[in-house]
């Protein structure tokens, strides 16, 4: 028995991009459900591969029945995941990251940065095409035998039920989500003399302690249970950092790429700092060469798959170039002021 490797696509992507991929990394077995069978059957349709097609919505769960086998051995340069970038600027470059590379992060996360225990609960929000919510929403909650839980959908009602009723501890999702929740509450709150008051007041004392108590009624609308908020995609907008912070809640920010599988820096919890995605992730080296942010550790890629030119212009004597600038202050907190290239990086 030989391990293989995962190739997770966006559905929505179209269908000539579909094809390139497929083109690319020529898979062996693809899975789809009846809502994605139309554009799987018209991206195979000029297609000369043999593809295995599993349309897994003809599955019923409880009727399978399955045996405990032992799992494959691995090596932990055996690339098991290969993903595909969005492409914005040209065709979509596969990532090959390895066994080793995911689970430095994940290690990261729940043996150095104790983020997961075995007793949290972790809340799916994101799509598990990208390295983000792969790692940080179903990986390392399932490595610390913590529990993953998935929300119906993305409506706010969904969300917000979910929270209460699994009280959940950590949240994964992207600035965008935080922008629409601090700009409810605060919604709330401005059209509250005495709330707007209070918020104010939370702000100049300035502890997460006395925020909880004195805000808990929007704890509870959290579940209560609330103890990471995790951040990642793309820069946080300050003033949201700092609201939330004032309702007693810490946002752990964190910069990366998926060739880093994708964590380079992240915020220990208690060390936040307002406008920074926090300090070298553990095992990570970070310097500046020409105002550049170029990085080496465990979790930078492998290759990218087919893709020689572009792997060389990436990775130079074992240090990614990451194409963004900054700086690192005094006390080692990273700060990301632009692109050394152009491209526009959306909140979402």
């Amino acid at each position: 028995m030989t391990s293989s490797i995962l190739v997770p696509i966006d559905f929505m992507l179209p269908v000539d991009d579909l094809n390139y991929i497929m083109d690319d990394c020529k898979p062996e077995v693809k899975f789809y459900s009846n809502e994605t069978k139309d554009k799987v059957e018209t991206a195979l349709g000029d297609s000369e591969l043999a593809i295995t097609k599993i349309n897994i919505d003809k599955f019923n769960l409880n009727d399978i029945k399955t045996e405990l086998e032992t799992l494959p051995l691995y090596n932990q340069e055996d690339t098991t995941v290969i993903m595909y970038t969005s492409g914005t600027t040209g065709k979509p470059k596969g990532v090959m990251l390895t066994f080793g590379n995911v689970l430095s992060n994940v290690k990261g996360v729940t043996e150095y940065v104790k983020i997961y225990t075995d007793i949290k609960k972790t809340l799916v929000l994101l799509p598990l095409h990208h390295i983000l919510p792969l790692a940080g929403s179903v990986v390392a909650p399932l490595y610390s035998r913590g529990t993953v839980v998935f929300t119906p959908s993305l409506q706010s009602e969904d969300v917000v039920e979910t929270l209460q009723k699994h009280k959940i501890n950590i949240i994964v999702a992207v600035p965008r989500f935080y922008s629409m929740i601090r700009k409810s509450i605060r919604e709330k709150i401005d059209s509250n003399k005495i709330a707007s008051l209070l918020f104010k007041l939370a702000e100049k004392i300035d502890s997460l302690k006395f925020s909880k108590k004195l805000f808990k009624k929007v704890h509870e609308k959290f579940g209560g249970e609330i103890e990471y908020m995790v951040c990642g995609g793309a820069k946080l907008d300050e003033n949201v950092g700092r609201d939330f912070r004032t309702l007693g809640f810490e946002v752990l920010e964190g910069y990366g790429m998926t060739e880093c599988s994708p964590m380079i820096t992240f915020t220990r919890p208690g060390r936040v700092r307002i406008g920074s995605p926090g300090e070298a992730f553990p095992g990570m080296e970070i310097k500046m060469v020409d105002g550049e942010i170029i990085t080496r550790g465990p979790n930078v890629m492998k290759d990218y798959y087919n893709k020689s030119e572009e792997t060389a212009e990436a990775l130079k004597n074992g240090w990614l170039y990451t194409g963004d600038l900054g700086y690192i202050d005094e006390e080692g907190f990273l700060f990301v002021t632009g692109r050394k290239k152009e491209l526009i990086v959306l909140s979402n």
